[in-house]
């Protein structure tokens, strides 16, 4: 980031040049931190393919842009998964270099001095001074300490006008849940079962179906139990299996080469809804599919995907 061509002198260039630079951006945006479980197999195979062998992986998406793979530093670090959060950083080809801060200082432009500007979430916001810029950064990263997906309502309307879409309290004051409310209490988890046209039938792994009932009695019998004991009692899971196995509108092999996790999900997750279920009333969605990892090219390898602090879980044949 501290060699990124400054915006003047990007101004006095060609076209042709500014084209193959890195380019800014600052939107409301989506952080993703993706938790991946590779077999012991797997990860030897990777590792000789080049591939990437990482447990965690980050990205960012905001409207209308594709799903970047970020790189972080400093408090996001250890940031889990956020939505609806101010992004800025830099893209090159692929990838998004993520700032830390939710603002993004205007740079000064001819020794311009006077009243302090920088855009938050892509809109620009005037400051009287730096004290009160570092004082509005401050209350959003505070918002985003939490360890669930939604920033904790803490900020009031004296958010330098930046707009209601950035207000996390909707201008109310603060009112801060606690930041261990995503991760105690009593959680209910839905199981949405898929297949594909290319890959059909209930999803299984070698000659075990993973029927409704059997999925029903393994999150009953050992996944639930395991929480609770791990927890001291702190946390419960009830989970619901659909009945129905959803076939999802592209191939298997569609998702799998592209690696689109995020489609295929949200693919699921409006089968689901169009069948009846009420997403919004789930802590956690869980879609199983039988493994994609044969499949040529298949960039989805792994057995388990989860988000950091998110709601979503991918199994990928392999529930046991």
């Amino acid at each position: 980031m501290a060699l990124a061509v400054p915006w003047a002198v990007r101004q006095a260039l060609p076209a042709a040049i500014v084209a193959e630079l890195e380019t800014h951006f600052s939107a409301i945006g989506d952080f993703t931190v993706l938790a991946f479980d590779y077999s012991p197999i797997e990860l030897i195979r990777r590792k000789q393919a080049g591939l990437a062998t990482a447990p965690f992986q980050a990205t960012v998406q905001w409207p209308g842009s594709a799903e970047y793979q970020a790189y972080v530093y400093g408090r996001r670090e250890g940031q889990t998964t956020k939505q609806g959060i101010p992004l800025h950083g830099i893209i090159l080809a692929d990838v998004v270099a993520l700032h830390e801060s939710p603002l993004r200082v205007y740079e000064s432009v001819g020794g311009a001095s006077g009243s302090l500007s920088a855009d938050l979430g892509g809109k620009a916001v005037t400051f009287s001074s730096v004290e009160a810029l570092v004082t509005l950064a401050r209350k959003f990263e505070a918002a985003e300490a939490g360890l669930g997906p939604r920033p904790i309502p803490a900020l009031g309307s004296d958010n330098a006008g930046a707009g209601s879409s950035l207000v996390y309290n909707g201008g109310t004051g603060n009112a801060a849940l606690p930041a261990t409310a995503w991760t105690v209490g009593p959680k209910k988890i839905l199981h949405i079962r898929v297949d594909f046209s290319d890959l059909v039938g209930e999803p299984k792994s070698g000659s075990t179906i993973y029927t409704a009932a059997y999925i029903k009695n393994l999150a009953d019998t050992q996944v639930a139990p395991f929480y609770a004991a791990s927890s001291y009692g702190q946390t419960s899971l009830t989970t619901t299996v659909t009945a129905e196995v959803f076939r999802l509108p592209s191939t298997a092999a569609s998702y799998a080469t592209a690696g689109n996790n995020t489609q295929l999900h949200t693919d699921a997750r409006t089968a689901a809804t169009a069948a009846g279920y009420v997403i919004s009333s789930y802590d956690r969605v869980v879609v199983v599919f039988s493994s994609l990892a044969s499949i040529t090219g298949s960039q989805i390898t792994y057995g388990g995907l989860a988000n950091v602090g998110g709601p979503n879980v991918w199994v990928n044949g392999e529930y046991d």
